[in-house]
């Protein structure tokens, strides 16, 4: 009996490798959890820095060219976009966090473009994100098991379709995450089944592709809907064309005979009615109600929010992730929820970003297409089967951005830059050697720019956690010179004045009420005027009075 080859060790090693990595991301360290929770925001920091790090070194040891794409110019582009954004944000502290998502992000894209070129199959690389993805089918399956299970016992036997519909969050924290998540691997299910020659291969994924349609369901984004078939339905198109001489041979044949004709049509027909009633049941979820006279109406008052934010700075924008700051100017909280994008990724850019930022996004798209053509001419690692699977992913994902912003949570930035490194990887660009040493030059700073980030909010964060740590014992005291240690390490964080503003005020009362450290309250007082001022929508609307004025 032989051993395990050399390669197959390596696949073996490649697969595990990215197994235990992406896991991480979408289960912990891309979801909104890997940006609050501390021992989350730690490990990222050890994650970002330390693998960066050593691929870095690896570039620089083995003194290997830059990966040159056809995305390079587009990313500079939007890149120096952001920076001014930051520049002219009204907080360019929160504007940064944004920020460097954003630039690993890139680093990711580089990353996976290296690997492919550096012989990791893009096909291990699917796989290995459609083995991951069965922790989202289980964790929504579940969900929606424990919901109806919930139904039927109070209902009983009697009654077995429940009155309204629920919205499954699969882990991933909200419906829009689960439908962008999932509509970003369903055509890639497709190109799998019908590139596949295996049988049993190609009935496991179309398992797979089922529970995730059904999941995307049951999400009752309608956004996500729109992706969902978009997604499929510019996949089907670029097969049709892959595929074009056998289709032609098809019709002709399938025109001769009228019976099938109308059997098949039909089905479409029942199959389109059926869809629809069942959309429209999930619909009845008493959030999801339309108003056909005002299609939008679900919409409208968070666009206006942008608008405004676009005609007041129409240049530079308002700064990265600063349209919930406006947003709470214009409704209050309570009774309206915080919402912290404007539900369409484009709006959202030109509102934060202003003409700067959409110009540089239009730029980034053009690259993509030009990039892309590319690519469908030629393509040294995938068919064109697999990429038809690539632009329908990311036609969904564009499709869906115009209702919602997934992008806001990390892990939708990061799947869609290893697409992207799959479908440019395989596109060869002209290589300069000075354009070399600026690429290389530019990835080891996009490295240190992010880990020196994260490090610095890592750093202030961690005297903050042990604050709340002893809030939560009731020890104020010890809470305050924590608190303290926090807003000296990030003076520009309002929620650090806040909550150093609330443990004075607890320290400096007894458990009456009464105040016993008047210098404690004092200090409660200015902590929470400091706060006030990076963010004074805490405490007023245009609406609503939220909390009182802070006396001078």
């Amino acid at each position: 009996m032989k051993g395990i080859t050399s390669e197959r060790k390596r696949y073996l090693f490649q697969e595990a490798c990215l197994f235990l990595s992406l896991s991480y991301l979408v289960l912990l360290g891309g979801t909104f959890n890997g940006l609050v929770l501390y021992s989350l925001n730690v490990f990222n920091l050890i994650f970002v820095a330390g693998l960066g790090f050593l691929w870095i070194l690896i570039r620089t040891i083995r003194k290997r060219k830059f990966p040159r794409t056809g995305l390079d110019i587009g990313i500079i582009i939007f890149l120096s976009a952001a920076v001014v954004s930051i520049i002219f944000s009204v907080d360019p502290r929160r504007s940064l966090i944004s920020f460097i998502i954003l630039v690993i992000a890139v680093l990711v894209y580089y990353l996976f473009v290296d690997l492919i070129r550096r012989g990791v199959s893009a096909q291990l690389i699917n796989k290995v994100l459609f083995l991951v993805s069965g922790f989202i089918l289980f964790f929504g399956v579940r969900e929606l098991i424990l919901w109806y299970s919930g139904w039927i016992s109070i209902s009983g036997l009697g009654d077995l379709i429940p009155p309204a519909t629920y919205r499954v969050r699969a882990f991933l924290g909200h419906p829009n995450f689960v439908a962008a998540y999932l509509n970003l691997l369903i055509p890639l299910g497709l190109a799998m089944i019908l590139g596949a020659k295996k049988r049993g291969f190609k009935l496991l994924v179309g398992l797979w592709m089922l529970i995730a349609l059904f999941l995307v369901y049951f999400t009752a984004s309608r956004g996500g809907w729109l992706g969902t078939f978009s997604a499929i339905g510019i996949f089907f198109l670029f097969w049709g064309i892959t595929k074009r001489e056998q289709v032609k041979y098809f019709l002709k044949d399938l025109l001769k005979k009228k019976f099938v004709i109308i059997g098949i049509a039909t089905i479409i027909i029942l199959g389109i009615l059926l869809l629809f009633t069942l959309l429209k049941w999930q619909m009845s979820n008493p959030n999801r109600a339309i108003d056909l006279k005002n299609i939008f109406g679900s919409r409208d008052y968070v666009w206006v929010v942008a608008w405004d934010m676009i005609k007041a700075k129409p240049i530079t924008g308002n700064g990265l992730f600063t349209f919930g700051t406006e947003f709470l100017k214009v409704s209050s909280t309570p009774p309206v929820m915080v919402i912290a994008h404007a539900h369409n990724y484009y709006l959202n850019v030109a509102a934060e970003m202003g003409v700067i930022g959409i110009g540089s996004l239009l730029a980034f798209i053009v690259s993509f297409f030009l990039m892309a053509k590319k690519a469908w001419k030629k393509h040294d690692n995938l068919n064109r089967i697999e990429l038809a699977g690539i632009f329908g992913a990311l036609a969904g994902l564009s499709v869906h951005s115009l209702f919602d912003t997934p992008q806001t949570m990390p892990l939708l930035m990061i799947l869609p830059a290893i697409l992207l490194a799959q479908l440019s990887s395989g596109v060869r660009m002209v290589e300069k050697k000075s354009q070399n040493w600026i690429g290389n030059f530019s990835l080891a700073g996009l490295w240190l720019i992010a880990s020196v980030g994260m490090g610095l909010d890592v750093r202030a964060l961690t005297p903050f956690n042990k604050g709340i740590e002893a809030s939560n014992q009731e020890n104020w005291s010890v809470a305050v010179d924590y608190f303290d240690q926090a807003v000296n390490l990030d003076s520009a964080n309002a929620f650090y004045w806040f909550q150093d503003g609330f443990a004075s005020g607890k320290k400096a009362l007894d458990l009456d009420g009464e105040i016993i450290d008047e210098i404690s309250l004092n200090k409660a007082i200015l902590a929470y005027r400091r706060g006030l001022e990076i963010e004074p929508e805490y405490s007023f609307s245009s609406r609503w009075k939220n909390i009182a004025t802070v006396p001078a």
